[in-house]
């Protein structure tokens, strides 16, 4: 029993690890540009990110219980929420002139829109989660979803560290208009373009 647990929360944590590197990413930029405005918004973006981790979650247990399909093509679209984003970043930026702290803040930093962000570029995730969670019984299901809840909080407080360093925070600080919007379109394009390798 106990070699059950193990080993279902060893295939747990890879799983988790391997598909959340972008949501370290964009993790760890957020804090870094929140940091370089003089903004601690860590708060804002660890509830958005675990809110927008619970509702990846949610859906695929509704898929892999049967109770919802996810089209291919669906997981294609989440990738648009970053892109959409991290365009619009973009056309600040272009814009440029000089602006104070307060509207330096990317809007992205809210929990609903890091929640958002967290669901759009969660399409690997879908379709990894979903095939585990159809197969797994429901004690494996606990410790899958347990490790993910350890695992979301081990991912908030590195991406928190990481986005504190100096250098980081300097970097944002320096390039953050265009390098947190255009982050945002990389994550978005690779989400598009999983699921469209998925259909």
């Amino acid at each position: 029993m106990s070699e059950s647990v193990a080993a279902t929360a060893a295939l747990a944590a890879v799983l988790f690890a391997a598909t959340n590197i972008d949501t370290l990413l964009t993790s760890t930029t957020l804090v870094a540009a929140s940091r370089a405005v003089g903004r601690d918004g860590n708060w804002r973006i660890w509830c958005g990110q675990c809110l927008g981790m619970a509702i990846v979650v949610l859906i695929a247990l509704l898929a892999g219980a049967g109770l919802a399909q996810v089209p291919a093509g669906w997981l294609a679209l989440v990738g648009v929420v970053p892109i959409a984003l991290g365009v619009n970043g973009l056309r600040a930026a272009l814009r440029g002139g000089v602006v104070d702290d307060d509207e330096r803040v990317p809007p992205q930093d809210g929990v609903l829109a890091v929640a958002g962000l967290t669901v759009g570029s969660g399409a690997d995730n879908l379709a990894a989660y979903t095939p585990v969670f159809r197969t797994d019984s429901v004690s494996q299901l606990v410790v899958t979803i347990g490790v993910f809840v350890i695992g979301a909080a081990v991912l908030c407080a590195v991406g928190g560290w990481c986005g504190s360093r100096r250098f980081v925070v300097v970097a944002i600080r320096r390039f953050g208009r265009w390098a947190v919007p255009v982050v945002f379109v990389v994550v978005g394009v690779a989400a598009v373009y999983r699921g469209v390798s998925s259909i």
